[in-house]
């Protein structure tokens, strides 16, 4: 696939794809929590739970991928539950719970995975060379990062001309489904897919990760994913309450901060590229990492009303995760090869990495350890002010 319209054409779905996931990690634990009342702990935790099924879902998938030997079929599949999933989980019915919210996101979660990983693993396979599988990386991941920017202004903007949350969440789900339906045809009536012999590695679950588990490289990798995805991933879920707690913002400023992060990093994906012809992709991608490190240390220091200097470090920072989405997964099919199983492996290979990538895994999914800590914070203070209200009284015993 040496031609752009091929690029393309391919990169199109993950603009679909990604539309929804940045409301699905900041928007919907707040609705759930907040309008429809579930509650911050009870949220959390059935969030959490989702994706603890979808992190033990995703190297099945994967396996099963590999075992077929297609993508094609995985990915028509998980797009229609993805869909039904979507809107029942952004439109719920009335009286909707914690369990309600649990099952959709489950399913939500397990057939976005169904989708993305042979979707990844086959980009992978139509390139053999690293440079020619970093350009179907940034194509895919250019186009995510489009589909959360436009995520990042539609609910804002729809909610600021008079609409509410669950308004704005309807309309994300329309238009993730009314954008992704012609994406994802053209993606399966267009792009070649590679046709892959099954090999002996992938043949049961526990010999593909003994494969993947013996490789030096890929261990090393998949560390160093995780590690960043874990630096990524929580505070994306503080991100609204510090701009708006710490940094004072409003709704408008803070669609302004995000839009600025996140077309940062699109605006980035180019400079990489062209770097990488340049520079050794290991080292540049550590020193994007020590560039983001440098640039969010200066955060607690800030004053109280500092959007505009804030704003600056998402600049920085938006650039370092550009790398972040183009410079990591070319180096998966690298990582595998020679060791027999880089064929073999190739959904193994990208449903274990995606598991350390920011929000997938269940440790530093944003909802998992902030809301329920921020229901643990609101009792202590609810719990300090009535004793203090007690002790006032005790020593002013007239009203």
């Amino acid at each position: 696939m040496k031609w752009r319209g091929g690029y393309l054409v391919y990169g199109l779905p993950a603009l679909a794809l990604a539309v929804p996931t940045l409301p699905a990690h900041v928007l919907l634990p707040s609705f759930y929590a907040g309008p429809l009342g579930v509650g911050l702990a009870a949220t959390g935790l059935a969030i959490f739970l989702a994706r603890l099924v979808d992190v033990l879902s995703d190297p099945i998938i994967g396996h099963f991928s590999d075992q077929a030997g297609r993508r094609k079929p995985f990915i028509a599949v998980g797009a229609i539950l993805a869909a039904v999933a979507l809107v029942a989980l952004f439109a719920p019915p009335e009286g909707a719970g914690p369990f309600y919210l649990g099952i959709w996101c489950s399913l939500l979660y397990i057939s976005w995975s169904v989708v993305m990983v042979p979707y990844t693993a086959w980009g992978a396979e139509l390139s053999s060379d690293y440079r020619g599988r970093s350009q179907i990386a940034s194509w895919r991941e250019g186009m995510g990062l489009v589909g959360i920017t436009l995520a990042a202004t539609l609910p804002a903007a729809l909610q600021n001309i008079g609409y509410s949350l669950a308004d704005s969440m309807l309309a994300t789900a329309l238009l993730a489904i009314a954008l992704g339906a012609p994406a994802l045809l053209l993606l399966l009536l267009w792009v070649p897919e590679v046709r892959r012999q099954v090999h002996h590695a992938s043949g049961n679950l526990p010999a593909a990760f003994r494969a993947a588990a013996s490789n030096a490289p890929f261990r090393r990798l998949l560390f160093a994913w995780f590690i960043n995805g874990v630096a990524n991933g929580l505070p994306a879920g503080l991100f609204p309450l510090f701009i708006v707690a710490r940094m004072g913002a409003g709704e408008q400023e803070l669609g302004v901060v995000l839009l600025v992060y996140f077309a940062s990093a699109l605006i980035s994906l180019p400079l990489w590229l062209w770097l990488l012809k340049r520079v050794d992709k290991h080292r540049l991608w550590c020193l994007t990492m020590l560039a983001a490190i440098a640039s969010f240390i200066w955060v607690p220091l800030l004053p109280f009303g500092s959007v505009v200097a804030f704003a600056g470090i998402c600049i920085v920072t938006g650039f370092a995760l550009g790398a972040d989405l183009s410079l990591p997964p070319p180096c998966r099919p690298t990582s595998l090869t020679g060791t027999g199983c880089s064929t073999a492996l190739s959904g193994q290979g990208c449903s274990l990495p995606s598991r350390a990538c920011p929000g997938n895994c269940p440790l530093h999914s944003p909802s998992a350890l902030p809301f329920p800590c921020c229901n643990f914070l609101d009792s202590i203070q609810k719990w300090v002010k009535r004793l203090a209200a007690s002790r006032r009284r005790a020593a002013w015993p007239w009203p």
